[in-house]
């Protein structure tokens, strides 16, 4: 077995703990990608015309179900990668879990400055299978 299979196996059995945990937390907090979404829904339709505009209003819907799904997408991002789908593994983990590590500071910031550390620590499963979400993907990378 190569380097670059065995890593996108480790990082196939990580995502899927990764999931795990993010579902077992019960958890649901996706930050900045969701906020983009959400802002761009209701002005993209504004800029393109007919059905144009409702096409993409669709495909930023169904994209913010993917990213609302959390940690089921992390699982199908760790199945991916077991099945040698590098990038699809790697995107699903993205949206799943949150952008990268930008993603997971700007999170991790804005919940303790909103909510306090003690929330950080209350829900340590939901931050522990992100940190590991993030750990797979960049395990993923192509070398």
């Amino acid at each position: 077995m190569t380097t670059s299979k065995l890593r996108s196996r480790i990082a196939g059995m990580v995502a899927l703990v990764s999931g795990f945990l993010i579902v077992a937390s019960g958890v649901s907090a996706h930050g900045l990608l969701l906020f983009v979404l959400e802002f761009l829904k209701d002005k993209v339709p504004n800029y393109l015309l007919g059905l144009t505009g409702e096409f993409a209003s669709l495909a930023i819907q169904v994209l913010a179900v993917i990213i609302t799904m959390g940690g089921i997408t992390v699982i199908l991002g760790g199945i991916a990668l077991l099945s040698a789908r590098l990038f699809t593994g790697r995107l699903l983990i993205a949206l799943g879990g949150g952008a990268g590590f930008f993603g997971l500071v700007i999170t991790m910031t804005y919940s303790v400055l909103t909510m306090g550390l003690p929330t950080i620590i209350t829900h340590s499963e939901y931050w522990i299978g992100v940190i590991l979400a993030v750990i797979a993907r960049s395990l993923a990378r192509r070398k």
